[in-house]
């Protein structure tokens, strides 16, 4: 080692053995604590058999270590004379590294891993073991050449290199809608590394993100990165950790050890530093000039966060609009939010180990604005004067289908899913607009008038339908009959698929007639009054998307209301030829819910989407007033075809039940003699015809008499 001293170098005497083993990796040997600042403080004087070298200013030296032979050939072909290259050894295929003068204009190390390019770049506080005999992994040097300066096309392909491994900022990584991540990684760390899937839901790279594990369950485990990107993962989780405000430099390499020995095969410890952890704190790693290194000391006081119980953590915050206080646990990606201050410290304390006392929390909590983007990660962002807390939790199924590339390798055609709308909706027309408002709901997330309405039969299958939405936005609001009728709906808020079931089986008329009504004034404008007990109301823009399934119809609707999308479910899922073939109904619905990543998919690549005005305006259907009526009970029914007058249903309906209503049609003449006996019919004997004609005023038809005969004057000279 003395003639590379005699150099002037600053060198690093080491202990033990440096080899290969049987696959070509090396055995590093022992490095002490604080080497590398020992290494820099003092110039070393003693001489050993084995030993590297500090490389940059100190030494005067930077180092360009190829890793493959692809990268080796590259380097020798543009300075092919140049003897200053300490050769690799035991790797089956030529390697190395070139030694050249130092340069300031590439004073950062780094690596790159990329189009068949492997090489590591060593500058200021790099290192690099010397071709000593003990050193097994690289050719002796018996003499030392001549140092010199990089040639021109060197240094312009090493610059192109660096330019294109600077660590990107938190905003391309998308770290901006992580809010801090300390609280997570102290788990991880003080858990000694055991893999958490929340964290690395958390700090997966964009570039990563379309890697099979990621696609299907939302995170990525670093054993998964594919061969010769580990470096490439390093260096940007290194720039996700780093710009954080809430990760101090014991934290991150603490973080970033245990991450690396998450692999089978963990990068060199010495190589990581040197590559990717030093230049992070030394404050070196940087984008357009602005060092990424970000943390505040102070972090804290806009964060007030509690451990559980159950070893995890809880974030809190007072969102003063909604007045509701709210605990989020980011790695479940879950949130619970309260009213009252009592109850949510009393949620509290069941859950938190060592809560503080409630005066103290409740001055310390900071404000938070809640807000619900699709688009965005859950959890809190850094929102300028407070947090925002992001409620929205995107689904695997969700990210494919505004993303359907990720997933193109993995797609098999969901037959059984497709099978089952073919069987729920069998009318072409209907069926398309039911998924083509789907995939438009669902990447756009645009106000919509249109109620979605399933009307059949029992076990069609409608409530599946409202399961598959379920699996695209995980969370579908359910309100029962009194709740959507209170005049306090906050339930509204951040809602984005309403379900109304089986309505019709559990309403009077005159609720009916109400319930319409909420109906039509939530999907009537984009705005809506949100109304919270002791507070005045507040405007809100909502997105929702009303969903009424039902058996049977109560609601007495225009025909000319185009907001409603009638789809006919006339079979029964059970009996379908499919459904039959597969095994059973359990199996069949098994079968679809495997296939929800596929049928997400299948959305986004074989369903039209819909254009705006079809979105807003669903078609035409010859068929809707036929649908509602035959869904109506006895009286409804009848009223509802007098109303339309659809005087040849009515008249199909006394052919099957009673009445002498053909004629009666045929003379312009409708007594109520006729409408009681079909009604009887109906009714099996027990229908009140008093009360048919009560609300057959109710709907504007005028009863008259002429001499003993009662009747409805529903006829005149256009009709």
């Amino acid at each position: 080692m003395q003639k590379f001293m005699d150099l002037g170098w600053w060198t690093v005497p080491l202990k033990g053995s440096l080899k290969r083993d049987e696959n070509g990796k090396k055995n590093a040997p022992h490095f002490s604590a604080g080497w590398k600042a020992a290494a820099l403080e003092t110039k070393n004087v003693t001489s050993s058999t084995l030993g590297g070298v500090m490389t940059g200013p100190e030494s005067g030296i930077v180092a360009v270590d190829c890793d493959n032979e692809n990268t080796y050939n590259l380097f020798k072909a543009l300075d092919p004379d140049y003897p200053f290259v300490f050769v690799s050894k035991g790797k089956g295929y030529p390697s190395g590294t070139f030694i050249y003068s130092y340069e300031e204009s590439l004073d950062r190390n780094f690596s790159i891993n990329d189009s068949g390019i492997a090489l590591d770049f060593f500058s200021t506080k790099g290192f690099v073991y010397l071709p000593t005999k003990a050193n097994k992994t690289k050719e002796f040097m018996p003499e030392v050449p001549k140092l010199k300066e990089m040639p021109s096309s060197v240094k312009l392909l090493l610059l192109q290199f660096a330019k294109k491994t600077t660590p990107k900022t938190a905003a391309s990584t998308d770290s901006s809608n992580r809010g801090t991540l300390a609280t997570l990684v102290r788990q991880f760390t003080d858990n000694d590394g055991k893999f958490i899937a929340g964290l690395f839901r958390a700090i997966t790279p964009v570039d990563f993100r379309s890697e099979e594990q990621y696609v299907k369950s939302g995170y990525l485990h670093p054993k998964n990165i594919p061969d010769g990107r580990g470096s490439e993962y390093l260096s940007k989780v290194s720039a996700i950790l780093g710009a954080d405000r809430s990760i101090d430099t014991q934290l991150y390499s603490d973080c970033m050890h245990c991450i690396n020995d998450l692999w089978p095969s963990p990068m060199d410890e010495t190589k990581m530093e040197l590559t990717v952890t030093s230049p992070m704190l030394e404050g070196k790693a940087s984008v357009n000039g602005e060092v990424i290194w970000t943390y505040d000391p102070d972090w804290e006081k806009d964060n007030v966060s509690l451990a559980t119980k159950a070893g995890q953590v809880l974030e809190t915050g007072y969102d003063s609009l909604n007045r509701s206080y709210y605990a989020v646990n980011q790695l479940e990606q879950t949130f619970t939010a309260i009213d009252s201050e009592g109850e949510f410290f009393s949620h509290l304390k069941a859950c938190i180990r060592g809560l503080p006392k409630k005066a103290t929390l409740i001055e310390s909590m900071p404000l938070i604005q809640v807000e619900s983007r699709p688009q965005d990660e859950f959890g809190f962002t850094d929102g300028g004067i407070m947090k925002v807390l992001n409620t929205f939790v995107q689904s695997p199924e969700l990210k494919i289908l505004n993303d359907p590339d990720s997933y193109t390798e993995f797609y098999k055609r969901p037959e059984s899913t497709i099978a089952y709308f073919e069987g729920l909706i069998p009318e072409d027309a209907m069926r398309n607009y039911f998924l083509g408002f789907m995939k438009r709901k669902f990447t756009t997330f645009e106000y919509s008038p249109v109620v979605l309405y399933l009307l059949g039969v029992p076990g069609s299958g409608k409530d599946t339908f409202v399961n598959i939405l379920e699996t695209m936005i995980h969370g579908i609001h359910r309100p029962k009959i009194k709740q959507f009728l209170e005049k306090h709906n906050k339930w509204v808020v951040g809602s984005y698929i309403v379900q109304l079931d089986e309505y019709g089986d559990k309403m009077s008329r005159s609720i009916a007639e109400e319930v319409l009504g909420i109906i039509k004034s939530i999907s009537g404008s984009a705005k809506i009054d949100v109304r919270v007990m002791n507070r005045d109301a507040y405007l809100y823009r909502h997105h929702i998307t009303i969903v009424v399934t039902a058996n049977r119809n109560r609601f007495i609707l225009e025909f000319n209301d185009r907001r409603f999308a009638i789809a006919e479910t006339p079979n029964k899922l059970a009996t379908m030829k499919w459904v039959v073939k597969i095994g059973g109904l359990t199996k069949a619905i098994h079968a679809i819910q495997n296939e929800s990543k596929d049928f997400a998919y299948y959305l986004a690549t074989e369903v039209k989407s819909l254009t705006a005005d079809e979105y807003q305006n669903p078609p035409s259907n010859d068929n809707k007033k036929r649908i509602i009526a035959v869904s109506l009970g006895a009286q409804d029914r009848i009223l509802f075809l007098i109303v339309n007058q659809m005087w040849d249903e009515l008249i199909d309906l006394s052919y099957e039940y009673g009445g002498n209503i053909d004629k009666e049609i045929e003379n312009r003449f409708l007594t109520e003699a006729s409408i009681e006996a079909l009604y009887a019919g109906l009714t099996e004997g027990v229908g009140d015809i008093a009360r048919l004609n009560k609300q057959a005023r109710l709907l504007g038809i005028k009863l008259g008499r002429q001499g003993d005969i009662n009747y409805y004057d529903v006829f005149n000279k256009d009709n």
